[in-house]
């Protein structure tokens, strides 16, 4: 059985959290354990931030799409703006010696980067809450 993440772009308007969107990402497992250390098969912890759960001000679009899951979802969490960047170099690292199927998160969470840019918000102003199903 394999494993999907949910991931949901929110960013910070008039100090509340706001669903921006839904991104489609795929499935890669290397991904997944540099995000929240799911699948991850090694030894060693290798997620950039540790699985921190539901954020508790979530938007109201998020939590919605969270509770559909119910016991089905797992391994809720969020990443900073930073730690996207983090893991999008880890990731171009990881990957940089098998082009054949190199997984670069720009195409997956870059646009999220540049579209809010748009908006002058700052690093702390956006993040991505996910979480996985399998």
């Amino acid at each position: 059985m394999g494993c999907d993440i949910h991931a949901h772009v929110e960013v910070r308007l008039d100090g509340d959290w706001r669903h921006y969107s839904m991104p489609a990402v795929g499935r890669h497992y290397l991904l997944f354990a540099y995000m929240a250390d799911v699948r991850n098969y090694g030894a060693e912890p290798m997620a950039v931030a540790a699985p921190r759960g539901l954020p508790a001000d979530a938007s109201v679009v998020t939590r919605y799409e969270a509770d559909q899951w119910g016991v089905d979802g797992h391994s809720h969490s969020w990443l900073t703006f930073d730690e996207m960047q983090e893991v999008d170099r880890l990731m171009q690292v990881a990957c940089a010696d098998h082009p054949g199927w190199a997984f670069h998160l720009g195409r997956e969470f870059g646009w999220i980067m540049a579209d809010c840019a748009g908006y002058e918000l700052t690093p702390l102003g956006v993040r991505v809450v996910f979480w996985f199903d399998n």
